[in-house]
């Protein structure tokens, strides 16, 4: 194999996630005490374990969590509807769009307080939380939230565990590349989303096909 040449990267262009690759995008959902929703686009969510593995799978095998970051202060990132509500509340909902939804996805950045109307997305009754789920959205996970850690740098790690999840009908009898090629999943860099360039799967690859 070639060997590739390589430039060190100054760590404060590591800060910011520049050349970290694209993530998948979520939509989490919340609702305040007074019953107000808002849906945020955030990147860095993540299952901490495969829950269906075992025969006894433990609750800590059902965990998310969301990454909710500030440059500007604490204080700013706690008064985030998201951040805000998830925590007086101790419930959120973990929703992923596809493709065919981006323009509603992206349009969730907007600073405005009614984040469906903005959107067009509608909200729909979860089963287990208050917070709603987004109809339009084929994947659901309701969570309830376990605990908040500080990591000090201008992140907290929201955990919750999933109490409920609903896949759409037309998805349900899909697994591996089929089910992932069909729910067409967005992606985007968490640093700078707000250009409106996000991004897509690729064509599934396999090792030993080669192309005639």
């Amino acid at each position: 194999m070639t060997d590739v040449s390589k430039t060190g990267i100054a760590l404060d262009d590591v800060y910011g996630l520049r050349f970290w690759p694209a993530l998948p995008a979520a939509l989490v959902t919340t609702a305040d005490v007074d019953g107000n929703s808002s849906i945020a686009l955030v990147s860095i969510v993540t299952f901490q374990a495969y829950a269906n593995i075992g025969p006894d799978p433990s609750p800590s095998d059902k965990l998310i969590s969301i990454a909710i970051g500030d440059y500007v202060s604490p204080d700013n990132r706690r008064s985030k509807r998201t951040y805000k509500n998830a925590v007086d509340t101790g419930e959120f909902v973990v929703n992923f769009a596809s493709m065919s939804h981006l323009s509603s996805a992206h349009a969730t950045l907007q600073p405005v307080a009614d984040k469906f109307a903005a959107s067009g997305f509608t909200p729909e009754p979860s089963q287990e939380v208050r917070a709603p789920s987004i109809a339009e959205c084929p994947l659901n996970f309701e969570c309830e939230l376990v605990k908040v850690d500080d990591t000090g740098a201008m992140t907290e790690i929201l955990w919750g565990k999933v109490v409920a999840a609903r896949i759409a009908d037309h998805l349900q009898d899909l697994d591996g590349p089929e089910l992932l090629a069909a729910l067409d999943p967005i992606y985007n860099y968490s640093f700078g989303p707000r250009d409106g360039t996000y991004h897509r799967i690729g064509p599934q690859v396999k090792l030993g096909e080669t192309d005639e």
